[in-house]
């Protein structure tokens, strides 16, 4: 009979739950919601739906709203992923990049390189941030927010600048209405081209008309780790993180109040059993040699000793009496080993490893070392490229612009904007190791010091030259200055 009636219970509850999913995908079907069930929070995010709706090309405007939202709150709430999306910026932007004027014309590479160093800080529109903090903004928020808009704005008596658009800033209609569920904010034409971009207020109540931009005039920075063809918005980065780094954060502040609540977990009493004493018949346990009543005992403190047990913690013990404070055993042995997989797990969509999230190198051979930042330079390049893109078409409508006000007189050339970015250096792990080598492939042609140079620092071969003449100059030393000995001494053993 019970399992009769558990049976049938079991079986209303099936019920039940098909007849929500066919109900939430004939929901689906009126106003096209992509399901996502990262964006759920992480007690329902196990109760999935057993008829999934159709697959659609891009999220509402309602679900980029939620996660961009999720995003922000991530990082400025938690450290790991603060710390993750900066250290990327770190190794990918760093402080900017620096631009190599790279025509046939070495006089006008210099100028331009100099009219560059003093203009690229005035670029901002609002006036409050540098060039290089200018591309760690848009390269935090094409990874935070999935895209970032770039407003080119010409005026004749400032010049060129630029306005940062962010994300959720690019829609046409309220965004907060379900009824907005495929605003993406770009009016593109019948082959996909963007014709223009649409700019509503700050305030998301705000029911001012909004703003048009013609798409000459306006770049979308956008992210998409799924790489699908006719999305049209951006994507964050941390979307397949968010029930990952929701985890992550509640096993450190469960662990956080186990170690606060056990730091001090109690003291653990006892008595130590002496001969010739009894108490009521009972076995020996009381010194003196009398069966004392228990009122006597604890009135007796004439020889009560006090020991100092923890900082603001004195206890006042009885002869005979002992105490031993319990400590705590979390995190156990095994917390560092599932920490450092967990971390690991987060920081791979991002090209890092636990040892560049953390800053932990303990037990890292420099093979494994080697290796970890080589993979990583493979996602750093990728991202440095796309950053690269938008700062070229940036650099290109400044120069335009520049020349048309009559700043610069380019000469009678064709490559008179050709240029490329001297991009930050990564780090390395042994110098003169590394030095060796270059200095091998070079001998047998397997490299240039243009690419050593890429890959170490953000100067051109062009700027090292100069400036190693010019020290030479200012200490007078003869251009056949001895060469350096690059053959590493001691001990090649890997350790």
């Amino acid at each position: 009979m019970g399992n009769t009636l558990k049976q049938q219970a079991e079986n209303a509850q099936l019920r039940k739950q098909i007849a929500q999913d066919k109900l939430a995908t004939q929901r689906a079907d009126k106003y096209r919601q992509f399901h996502n069930k990262n964006l759920r929070s992480s007690r329902l995010r196990n109760t999935g739906w057993s008829v999934p709706a159709a697959a659609e090309r891009d999220l509402n405007s309602f679900q980029r709203d939620q996660a961009t939202a999720k995003a922000r709150q991530l990082v400025e709430e938690t450290p790991l992923i603060s710390g993750l999306v900066q250290s990327s910026a770190d190794y990918i932007v760093a402080n900017g990049f620096n631009l190599n004027m790279l025509s046939e014309d070495e006089s006008w590479n210099r100028e331009v390189e100099m009219w560059w160093t003093q203009k690229r800080d005035d670029l901002d529109v609002r006036g409050d941030v540098s060039w290089g903090e200018l591309q760690r903004t848009w390269f935090i928020r094409h990874l935070v927010d999935g895209d970032v808009g770039l407003n080119f704005i010409e005026d004749i008596h400032t010049g060129f600048q630029v306005q940062t658009v962010e994300g959720d800033r690019i829609r046409s209609k309220n965004a907060n209405s379900i009824n907005g569920g495929d605003d993406v904010g770009i009016d593109f034409d019948s082959v996909g081209r963007a014709l223009r971009y649409h700019v509503g207020s700050r305030d998301r109540n705000d029911d001012s008309p909004t703003i048009t931009i013609d798409a000459e005039n306006f770049l979308l920075f956008r992210h998409d780790f799924t790489a699908r063809v006719d999305r049209c918005r951006g994507v964050s980065a941390l979307l397949p993180l968010f029930n990952l780094a929701t985890d992550y954060q509640e096993i450190l502040d469960g662990i956080s109040h186990k170690v606060k609540k056990e730091a001090f977990m109690g003291m653990l009493f006892g008595m130590e059993a002496t001969e010739g004493a009894g108490f009521h018949g009972e076995s020996a346990m009381f010194p003196g040699g009398q069966d004392l009543q228990l009122d006597e005992v604890l009135a007796n403190t004439d020889s009560r000793e006090h020991i100092e047990m923890v900082p603001g913690l004195n206890l006042s013990m009885k002869p005979g009496e002992t105490v031993e404070i319990l400590e705590s055993k979390s995190p156990t042995s095994e917390f560092d080993t599932f920490e450092k997989k967990l971390i690991s797990r987060i920081a791979f969509p991002f090209g890092l490893s636990y040892e560049l999230c953390t800053s932990d190198y303990s037990g890292l051979t420099y093979s494994a070392g080697k290796a970890m930042i080589e993979q990583s330079k493979k996602r750093w390049r990728v991202e440095q490229s796309h950053l690269a893109r938008v700062s070229t078409q940036v650099f290109h409508r400044a120069i335009n612009n520049a020349i048309i006000r009559g700043e610069l007189t380019p000469p009678a050339i064709s490559s008179h904007s050709q240029h490329g970015w001297g991009r930050p250096g990564w780090p390395s792990l042994d110098p003169l190791k590394e030095a060796s080598a270059n200095e091998k492939n070079l001998a047998l042609n397997l490299t240039s010091r243009s690419k050593i140079l890429a890959e170490a620092g953000e100067c051109d071969i062009y700027d090292i030259a100069a400036q190693n003449v010019k020290d030479r100059e200012v200490l007078g030393l003869s251009v056949e200055a001895d060469e350096p000995d690059l053959q590493q001494k001691g001990n090649d053993d890997d350790e």
